[in-house]
């Protein structure tokens, strides 16, 4: 291929800043995820304490040991976060998908898929990140190692060299420790084990890989007692979670269901060029059937198959076919002299409404504030509570703001439950929370036997009406999200 003109050169670099700021302002959300909190407080307790082994926010009965699945996430956080801000955290969050994007883009290149189909792809599943990558969850570093291990093995695929895959122990070794998610890369190098049989090639190499990953998990602070907590984990049901629901039902309760359909778009076109080009590489129809069926039974597996999809189809979708960028875009603006300019304009605009979205802020918005988003929480109610002297001993509140009481107000508050509710609490104690929340039966079997001082609620959780009728309880605040009660002969509010 001939070097590119200077002329070439630079309207790939504005054809390729467009749809990288096109993700970029997708990903510049700044509210904080819940769980965020918890890290924060995980990793305060950390650099202050050691290593905590036993939760210490909660009033309610809890597990012992803490087996936190994202401890480490936590012990990187805080000092990022006392050193730099939420600004190092938000940049963090952006390298992290800046890695992802390439990791996916580099395994499509590595099958042979041209730069411009695989770009293409690439930009689908950068656009669709957003759906994992609220700030600043610790299933970021997941993809990102997910899509590092889809391009090393790959790799491994293309030239049969072990050494392509001597990255991924130690990589994984820092990934168990990260985010529990480590058993998607497991169970990838599984996968591609499973399709070597096809080729009887690199079967017994992947087996080591995999045998030498396993070991790496094993170097943790809780040992053994990881993989207890993990497998058991893996099998309980999480109904009161939007994110671990089936697409099915996903479909039906109508929340977030663009995000379903359009995973049974990608599905539906994956299936379709692998029976078009009536591809039989067994690894492909693995990889991409396997993280299909992980996102038809929860959502939140979506992004494995988004990662996959972008690895893998580009070559399965080009069948050989090439694009060149360079020549069509110098034709194209030959004849259309303003394109450049359009372009230039279009990467301007983009860049001023992404410094306009304030990316690198993370903030906790008001859920009593007018058009308060999914992730807001009771600040104007706290700051109620604490002028009026009341902010301490135990608050059961709505399950998403515990961690970020813990955050903001341990050791003077201790909270009923928590976004972490599987790793800190016995099953028995979080059922009985929700049916609490529920207004299940028994409902009030949760207040008498963990009785709190304060209960801090949101407008939709259905136990707020029978709270309101109860004669031990009285509504002291209500806000547009949020119901605060206090024990009806609790002086001064």
């Amino acid at each position: 291929m001939p070097p590119r003109s200077t002329r070439e050169k630079v309207l790939l670099a504005l054809a390729v800043a467009v749809p990288a700021l096109l993700v970029a302002g997708r990903l510049a959300l700044t509210a904080a995820d819940f769980d965020l909190w918890g890290y924060l407080a995980f990793g305060r307790l950390f650099w202050r304490q050691g290593f905590p082994y036993k939760d210490v926010f909660a009033y309610t009965p809890t597990l012992t040991p803490w087996v936190y699945h994202e401890w480490l996430t936590g012990v990187v956080y805080y000092p990022l976060l006392t050193a730099c801000g939420m600004a190092g955290i938000q940049a963090l969050r952006y390298l992290a998908a800046a890695g992802v994007c390439l990791g996916v883009f580099a395994a499509a290149r590595t099958r042979r898929a041209d730069a411009v189909t695989s770009g293409l792809f690439c930009f689908v599943a950068g656009e669709l990140l957003v759906i994992g990558f609220a700030p600043a969850r610790a299933q970021i570093f997941t993809y990102l190692f997910f899509a590092v291990f889809l391009w090393r093995l790959e790799a491994f695929r293309a030239d049969g060299k072990w050494r392509r895959l001597a990255w991924l122990p130690p990589m994984m070794l820092v990934w168990a420790n990260l985010h529990g998610g480590f058993l998607a890369g497991l169970g990838l190098i599984g996968l591609y084990a499973a399709g070597a049989l096809q080729r009887r090639r690199g079967v017994v190499t992947l087996a080591v890989c995999a045998l030498a990953c396993a070991l790496a998990t094993l170097v943790n602070p809780y040992g053994p007692d990881y993989w207890t907590y993990l497998l058991a984990a893996i099998r309980l049901p999480r109904p009161e979670v939007a994110e671990w629901a089936s697409v099915w039902r996903v479909l039906t309760m109508g929340r977030l269901a663009v995000n379903a359909w359009i995973f049974l778009g990608m599905a539906a076109l994956t299936a379709f060029f692998l029976i078009k080009r009536r591809h039989r590489d067994l690894t492909d129809w693995l990889v991409l059937g396997v993280t299909a069926w992980m996102a038809m039974g929860h959502l939140r597996h979506q992004i494995f198959f988004v990662l996959a999809f972008a690895a893998l189809l580009p070559s399965i979708f080009a069948d050989g076919r090439r694009l060149e960028a360079g020549p069509v875009l110098a034709r194209l603006a030959e004849r259309f002299r303003w394109l450049p300019v359009a372009f230039g304009g279009l990467v301007a605009v983009l860049a001023v409404n992404l410094v306009l979205a304030t990316p690198w802020r993370i903030t906790a918005p008001d859920c009593d504030a007018p058009g308060a988003g999914a992730f807001s929480y009771p600040v104007a109610a706290v700051a109620w509570l604490r002028e009026h002297g009341r902010l301490s001993g135990r608050v059961l509140t709505h399950f998403n703001w515990g961690e970020w009481l813990s955050w903001n107000d341990y050791p003077a508050v201790k909270v009923a439950m928590d976004g972490r509710y599987e790793t800190v609490y016995p099953r028995p104690v979080h059922e009985a929370y929700f049916r609490f929340i529920n207004a299940g039966p028994g409902w009030r079997e949760f207040l008498e036997a963990y009785p709190p001082d304060v209960i801090l609620l949101s407008v939709h959780d259905p136990v707020t009406a029978a709270l309101a009728a109860d004669p031990g309880w009285r509504l002291a605040r209500r806000g547009r999200g949020s119901l605060l009660f206090v024990r009806r002969n609790a002086g001064g509010i």
